[in-house]
């Protein structure tokens, strides 16, 4: 308490001898209390309060409320905030700004420079100048540009000889930059109305394949999208299309039946009712197959393991069955256990296994595997341990052992927008 009376007497001595240092009214900028009034210059004069806030946050909200107050002079709407760096030289505080503000027009704010910055012990203040003459020969600078570019993507759009994926690309661009997107969209539907896409039947993989043609011929490189249902389904949300016009998707996760749809993904900023879309939707079944196993290992844990690896490839997808006349599918899982070591009440061992899968006596899948590790509390547990390792190649067997059906679904009314095929 001694120290605050201290001071206060100290400080109560210093204004009566040489006045209070503390910034007065007087030693408040001209420009804070008085707009300036510059020819040819818009002028934007931004304050915020102190507050708790660090000093940086405080100027940040003065350059804000002061490019707000520009755009506001020039009937901008502005509809998300400023940022700018700011930084001090030799010369004082100086700040460059860069404009990241959004505008109804879609043109930003462009060389406003920070002419000064004051900050008193309750407010902070920005003052933001614009060369109006400058700023209109950047417009002109723009619109040129934008009227090159815009050309350029409409003879790209409209050249026979560019990809389908480099036309849509080009008039999607082009649709973005035209004030009339009728230039644009004549085109880029007759373009877009000489792709098919279709969906390829077949017995396999989880996977799902689409084929994508430009007027006959392979379309390279389209983003295609896939999107599956019921979501517990996991498929790739994105491929884009081969050399052959390609697209294939893998499934992840499937269970029973799912439904894949894919379309072609290309982004047109335009305003139309019904968007055009080329979609195709697959149907994908994965029953479970009937499969007959056969295991070979130490006759004194045949038991044991053998209910453990069925149940195994059980949750894998396939249905054990025991006799070999009833399956498709026939698994070969041949097990040989090394001498297990015991330490602290666990059991050690290690584990050479060979799969094979052969379906309707053709084999399809083998694979072999050397010294896995497994632990457990009996020597059981330590065997099956191993075998449930992804580098035993039980579970893998199992994908192998698995047929996918890929059917092509009919026409649907929710792809009304375009043609599914």
């Amino acid at each position: 308490m001694s120290k605050v009376w201290t001071y206060l007497a100290t400080r109560c001595a210093m204004i009566a001898l040489v006045g209070d240092p503390t910034p007065a009214l007087a030693d408040v900028p001209d420009w804070v209390t008085e707009r300036p009034q510059q020819s040819g210059y818009a002028v934007g004069i931004g304050g915020a309060e102190t507050g708790e806030d660090a000093l940086s946050i405080v100027r940040h909200r003065a350059t804000a409320a002061a490019l707000a107050d520009i755009a506001a002079q020039l009937q901008i709407d502005v509809v998300s905030a400023a940022a700018h760096s700011a930084a001090e030289d030799d010369d004082g505080f100086t700040s460059s700004y860069e404009s990241t503000t959004r505008i109804a027009s879609s043109a930003a704010l462009q060389d406003v420079k920070i002419v000064a910055t004051w900050c008193g012990e309750q407010n902070c203040w920005v003052y933001a100048r614009l060369d109006l003459r400058q700023r209109e020969a950047s417009l002109r600078e723009n619109a040129d540009r934008r009227r090159q570019r815009l050309e350029e993507l409409l003879e790209r759009l409209a050249d026979p000889s560019s990809s389908a994926a480099v036309a849509l690309a080009a008039g999607a661009e082009a649709a973005s930059l035209a004030d009339d997107n009728t230039l644009v969209m004549a085109p880029w539907l007759q373009r877009f109305a000489g792709i098919t896409l279709t969906g390829i039947e077949q017995l396999g993989t989880p996977a799902i394949e689409v084929i994508a043609l430009d007027r006959g011929l392979p379309a390279i490189g389209l983003p295609v999208r896939f999107a599956i249902s019921p979501s517990t389904s996991r498929v790739d949300p994105l491929v884009w299309t081969d050399g052959e016009g390609r697209a294939r998707a893998t499934i992840e996760a499937l269970h029973g039946s799912a439904t894949v749809t894919a379309c072609i993904d290309v982004a047109v900023a335009v305003a139309v009712p019904s968007p055009p879309r080329r979609c195709v939707t697959t149907i994908v079944d994965q029953p479970r197959r009937r499969a007959h196993l056969e295991l070979t290992v130490d006759p004194t844990a045949q038991p044991v393991l053998q209910a453990e690896v069925a149940a195994m490839l059980t949750a894998g997808g396939l249905d054990i069955v025991t006799r070999t006349d009833t399956a498709s599918l026939s698994i070969n899982v041949n097990l040989r256990v090394s001498p297990v070591t015991v330490t602290g009440g666990i059991h050690f061992t290690r584990i050479d296994v060979a799969v094979a899968v052969a379906d309707r006596g053709e084999t399809i899948h083998a694979t072999t595997a050397s010294r896995i590790r497994g632990a457990g509390l009996t020597r059981g547990e330590a065997i099956v341990t191993a075998l449930r390792t992804p580098g035993a190649g039980l579970l893998e067997a199992t994908t192998h052992g698995r047929r996918v059906r890929v059917r092509v679904a009919p026409r649907r009314s929710v792809l009304s927008g375009g043609s599914s095929s």
